[in-house]
C-alpha cells in the first residue's frame, strides 16, 4: 500500500506542487507586501516560478522510457506554462484598466538566437504608465496602442490584444497537464518494462526477502522442501561477479643455509564452497575433496573457505606439480560457479517458490546436477594430490619436531660454562675447557662457548693477542658432537629420497662453521695479526687521533692476561679489521648476524621456520 501511495504522490503531487509554486510567485507579485517590489523580492518570486517549472520537468528522469520521458515532459511543461499564464492574465484583466497610449520611443534588443525584446516608452493618459516590455513589435514611434495597466502598479502593463482569453488558455493548460499526469501514472503502475528502475530493484528485493524467509521456515521445520531447497536464497543479477582463479607466479623452493636442506613453504588448506550452489546440494558440495593452496601469498581464494595453515617441504618438481593440480581444481570450481550463476541469472530468477509448471524447475535441477558431476570428476582427479600433500605435511611436521629437539640439545651443549682464557708463556692465550684441563677457571666460573669465543675475538682485535684452542678440549668436543649427531640423525625425506634436514655437526669445526659461519682458527692467525699490527703502526705514525670515536677502550686486562698497559682507543676500534668484521665481513653472518640458527644467539640456540 505504501508503494501505491508513493507512486500516486510522485506522479500527481509533483506537477501540482510545481504549478502551486509558480502561482505563488505571481500571487506574491500581485498581492504581496511592498518588499516584493524591490529586487530581492523580485528575485524570490522568479526563483519560485523557476523551481516549480524546472523541478517538475526533472522529476521525469525517474521514467527511463523514451515515450514517458520526452512525451510526458513536453506535455508537463506546456501545461504548466499555459495554466500559469492563464492565471496571470486573469489577474491582470480582473484588476486592470484600458489605457490609450502613444509610443514615444522604442528600445529594441535582438538576441543571438533570432529573438527580440522591445521596450517601449509610452505617453499615456495615466502618468504612472510610462514603459511596456513585449516580445514582439506592437507599432512604431507615434503609433497609438491600447494597454491593459494595473492601477496598483504591481503587474507589468501588456497590450490589450495580447492578453487573449484566460479561460481558453486555462482549459488548454489543464488538459495538457492532465495528459502529462496520466503518462506519469502509466509509468508508475503500467507495464513492468515502463516502471522506474527503483521499483524494479524494490521488487527484486521483496522477492529475495520472501525466498530467504521461506527457506528459513523450511529449514526450521526440519523438512527441506524440494522446491525451496533448489532456489538460491538471493538474486544476483551481476553475472561478472564470480571471480576466476589465476595461475601461481611466485617461486617455490629456494636455496637456504639453515638446518633445513629443503626449505618448507606455506600450505593453506581450504574447503570447497560455491556461491552459486543451491541449498539442496550444500551437503554434497561439502563432501568434495579439500585442497591445499601452496605458496607465500596470503590472499583469499574464491569458492574456498580457508582452514588450517601448515608448512610442507618437498622437491621443487613436486611442489610445481601440486600447484598445477590445485590451479586446475580451482579453475574448474570457478567455471562451474560461473556457469551456475549465469544460468540462474538467465532462467532461475523467473522461478517462484511454487510453480504451476515443473519444466523450468527440472531444467534448473538437471543443470545443477550436471555441474556437480563436473565437480566430482575434478575432485576425484585432485584427491591423490591431496593425499600426497597431506603425507608430506605430516613428514615435515615430524622433521620440524626432531630439528627442534636436536637444536635444544646443541644449545644445552654450547651453554655449559666450561670455557676460559688461559695465558701461555709465549705471550698468547688459549681457550680451555675446565673439565678437560682439570683446573678451575681463574675467577671461579667459566664462560659459555659463544661468550668465550667473543672474548677471544676481543683479545685478538683489541689487544692484538693470538688465541689458540686447546687440542684436548677440541677432541672432547668432537667426541660429544659425534654422539649428538649419531643420536639425532636427519628425519624425513622427499619423494626423491632427499633428506629434509641437514645432518647435525659431528665435529667441532663443522659446528663452528654452522654456528659462526667461519673457521675457529681465525683468532689464531699470526700472519693476519702481524699485518694488523703493521697497519695500526702506520696509522699511528701518520698522527691519527687516538680518540676519534669519542672515548678510550677500557684498559683493564682480560682474564689471566696482562696486556702490558696497551690502550686501544675507540678510534682504533672503528677503523680496525674487527670493526668491519664484527658487522659480518670476515665472519660471514657471524655471531652478531644470527648464523644458521636464525635471529642470533641470545643465551641459547633457537631455530626459526
Amino acid at each position: 500500500m505504501s508503494r501505491v501511495l508513493f507512486g500516486v504522490a510522485y506522479a500527481v503531487g509533483i506537477p501540482v506542487v510545481g504549478l502551486a509554486l509558480m502561482v505563488l510567485g505571481t500571487v506574491l507579485v500581485a498581492f504581496g507586501p511592498p518588499f516584493f517590489d524591490t529586487w530581492p523580492g523580485t528575485a524570490i518570486t522568479w526563483l519560485l516560478i523557476w523551481v516549480g517549472s524546472v523541478g517538475a520537468f526533472f522529476s521525469q528522469l525517474r521514467y527511463q522510457s523514451v515515450l514517458l520521458f520526452l512525451g510526458g515532459g513536453a506535455a508537463l511543461i506546456f501545461g504548466l506554462y499555459h495554466t500559469h499564464t492563464a492565471f496571470r492574465d486573469s489577474l491582470l484583466l480582473g484588476r486592470g484598466e484600458l489605457v490609450t497610449c502613444t509610443i514615444a520611443n522604442i528600445d529594441q534588443h535582438v538576441y543571438q538566437d533570432g529573438g527580440a525584446r522591445y521596450t517601449y516608452g509610452l505617453a499615456c493618459a495615466r502618468p504612472d504608465v510610462t514603459t511596456m516590455t513585449t516580445g514582439s513589435s506592437v507599432g512604431q514611434v507615434g503609433d497609438s496602442v491600447t494597454v491593459v495597466a494595473d492601477p496598483a502598479g504591481r503587474l507589468d502593463p501588456r497590450p490589450a490584444d495580447a492578453v487573449g482569453d484566460p479561460d481558453t488558455r486555462a482549459i488548454t493548460g489543464a488538459i495538457t497537464l492532465g495528459v502529462a499526469i496520466a503518462l506519469r501514472l502509466v509509468g508508475e503502475f503500467g507495464p513492468r518494462s515502463l516502471r522506474p528502475s527503483v521499483w524494479r530493484r524494490d521488487a527484486r528485493r521483496r522477492k529475495e526477502q520472501r525466498r530467504i524467509r521461506r527457506l528459513a521456515q523450511a529449514r526450521a521445520r526440519g523438512t527441506l522442501q524440494d522446491r525451496v531447497g533448489w532456489l538460491l536464497p538471493y538474486d544476483r543479477p551481476d553475472r561478472n561477479r564470480p571471480p576466476t582463479r589465476t595461475a601461481y607466479v611466485s617461486p617455490l623452493t629456494r636455496s637456504t643455509g639453515s638446518m633445513w636442506a629443503v626449505k618448507p613453504v606455506p600450505a593453506q588448506r581450504g574447503q570447497v564452497a560455491l556461491d552459486a550452489a543451491p541449498p539442496a546440494i550444500e551437503e554434497m558440495i561439502r563432501s568434495l575433496c579439500d585442497l591445499y593452496v601452496i605458496g607465500d601469498e596470503r590472499r583469499s581464494v574464491p569458492n574456498v573457505v580457508a582452514g588450517d595453515r601448515a608448512e610442507v617441504a618437498a622437491d621443487e618438481a613436486d611442489l610445481r606439480r601440486w600447484r598445477e593440480a590445485t590451479d586446475a581444481y580451482l579453475n574448474e570450481l570457478a567455471a562451474v560457479n560461473r556457469d551456475l550463476w549465469e544460468y540462474w541469472v538467465d532462467h532461475g530468477q523467473r522461478l517462484g517458490v511454487f510453480w504451476g509448471r515443473t519444466a523450468r524447475l527440472k531444467s534448473w535441477q538437471d543443470h545443477v546436477r550436471s555441474a556437480y558431476a563436473r565437480l566430482v570428476r575434478a575432485s576425484d582427479a585432485y584427491r591423490p594430490v591431496f593425499n600426497e600433500i597431506t603425507a608430506a605435511i605430516e613428514t615435515t611436521r615430524t622433521a620440524e619436531q626432531d630439528l627442534r629437539a636436536r637444536n635444544r640439545v646443541l644449545s644445552d651443549w654450547a651453554d655449559r660454562p666450561l670455557w676460559y682464557l688461559k695465558p701461555t708463556a709465549e705471550d698468547s692465550l688459549v681457550l680451555v675447557r675446565s673439565d678437560v684441563s682439570g683446573e678451575p677457571p681463574p675467577e671461579g666460573h667459566g664462560r659459555t662457548l659463544p661468550a668465550a669465543y667473543e672474548a677471544a675475538r676481543a683479545e685478538y682485535h683489541f689487544r692484538l693477542t693470538p688465541v689458540d684452542w686447546d687440542e684436548a678440549s677440541l677432541r672432547a668436543c668432537d667426541a660429544e658432537l659425534a654422539q649428538i649427531s649419531e643420536a639425532h640423525p636427519p628425519v624425513g625425506t622427499t619423494a626423491s629420497g632427499r633428506p629434509l634436514t641437514r645432518p647435525a655437526p659431528d665435529t667441532f669445526a663443522a659446528w663452528f662453521q654452522q654456528r659462526f659461519g667461519g673457521s675457529h682458527d681465525r683468532v689464531s692467525d699470526r700472519a693476519a695479526l702481524a699485518n694488523l699490527r703493521q697497519r695500526r703502526a702506520t696509522r699511528s705514525g701518520r698522527g691519527r687521533p687516538r680518540s676519534a670515536g669519542g672515548g678510550s677502550w677500557p684498559t683493564a686486562p682480560y682474564i689471566g692476561h696482562d696486556s702490558g698497559g696497551s690502550d686501544h682507543s675507540v678510534g682504533d676500534y672503528g677503523g680496525s679489521d674487527y670493526g668491519s668484521s664484527h658487522g659480518g665481513s670476515d665472519y660471514g653472518s657471524g655471531y652478531s648476524g644470527g648464523g644458521d640458527y636464525g635471529g642470533g644467539y641470545s643465551g641459547g640456540f633457537s631455530v626459526s621456520f
